[in-house]
């Protein structure tokens, strides 16, 4: 992921925290893909998407392949939450509208008024 709620995150690693609450995150205009015993860059366009955040939760952007490379192949990038003990729990498609934004932000206002 390259931007968090419009910043640029890029310099800050792989690695960082958010607060829990919805966050749109954007991805770099290429992604790495593993190929072989090194991998390549695939042009992308910047994709977005709208991650309603749980604390005690781990998020990801990941670029994966399906099939060859060759003009056959497909290239699918989806969010994954998981969480402390590293066991999937979510994933997500990206962000097609803004309502897919507000979707987001309804879910998380609703986790953090919801008891504890």
């Amino acid at each position: 992921m390259q931007f968090v709620d419009d910043k640029d995150v890029l310099s800050l690693g792989g690695y960082f925290e958010l607060l829990p609450g919805c966050h749109v995150i954007g991805t770099p205009s290429r992604g790495w893909l593993p190929w072989g015993k090194s991998g390549i860059v695939v042009p992308t366009g910047r994709l977005t998407f709208a991650l309603p955040m749980r604390a005690g939760h781990q998020y990801r952007i990941e670029f994966r392949t399906s099939g060859m490379m060759a003009p056959t192949g497909r290239i699918t990038v989806k969010g994954y939450e998981s969480d402390l003990r590293g066991n999937q729990t979510r994933e997500f498609e990206r962000a097609e509208s803004p309502k897919d934004i507000e979707a987001c932000k309804a879910e998380a206002a609703r986790a953090q008024s919801a008891p504890q």
